[in-house]
């Protein structure tokens, strides 16, 4: 069986522009931003419902305090997700300042806390690809910002559909198990991409096409006898 390393990845790293945001911070520096509940529910659509398919352990939480009396909030997160009976795990630190000194005085954050802690799960998540493109600079890219937004403006679900029926079309119209194979392989990070129901309806169409195909006499032992048959006659 092979394995791909980025099936994972494939999946998470693509970000829809409607779930990104602009953000500025002190300083000067600007930059994009995920929104974390479509992350959510990107993970939920991949490994199932949190909790059971993948899931969050008990942050950790650690202050820092400035000698100007601001206190720094740090929140470690580990995430988990499931793949198949075995569990994986990765790690995140995020942080943000809980008491910040401010021209009228010290003034405290109560968002604090959450923000360290969703930031943390954003980092640890980063390890498996999501938003990868955000992070790897491409949203810099106008052509790719702007093959994105035509994108979004297209149906995601039936553009998958069409593809997925193209592709099981290919296979039922291959004559030997080496080019059902070759068309295997080449569709091996579409595959990636979708969702395991989708994974498993194509697998159903492959399956009977690959077992027919490898009971079948090799193409070349096929033109090998009619050639010889043609001879005869």
């Amino acid at each position: 069986m092979t394995i791909n390393n980025l099936e994972i990845w494939n999946k998470l790293q693509e970000t829809p522009i409607k779930h990104t945001k602009g953000f500025k911070r002190p300083g000067g520096f600007s930059g994009t931003s995920i929104n974390p509940t479509f992350t959510i529910k990107r993970m939920t659509e991949i490994f199932g419902p949190c909790g059971s398919g993948w899931g969050i352990e008990k942050p950790e939480y650690e202050f820092i305090h400035t000698t100007k009396g601001e206190v720094l909030i740090y929140c470690t997160a580990t995430v988990w997700y499931k793949q198949g009976d075995d569990r994986h795990q990765v790690y995140g630190v995020g942080g943000d300042l809980a008491v910040n000194d401010t021209k009228s005085g010290l003034k405290a954050d109560d968002e604090a806390a959450k923000k360290a802690f969703t930031d943390a799960v954003g980092n640890a998540l980063k390890h498996i690809g999501n938003a990868a493109d955000l992070h790897l600079g491409m949203y810099d890219d106008n052509k790719y910002v702007n093959d994105l937004k035509e994108k979004s403006n297209q149906d995601p679900a039936a553009e998958t559909k069409k593809k997925i029926v193209s592709m099981v079309r290919g296979y039922e119209s291959a004559k030997t198990y080496e080019e059902l194979t070759e068309m295997v392989r080449k569709n091996a990070d579409f595959m990636s991409t979708l969702s395991t129901e989708q994974q498993k309806f194509v697998n159903d169409k492959l399956t009977p096409i690959q077992t027919q195909l490898s009971q079948s006499p090799h193409q070349d032992v096929v033109d090998a006898v009619n050639e010889v048959n043609e001879a005869a006659e």
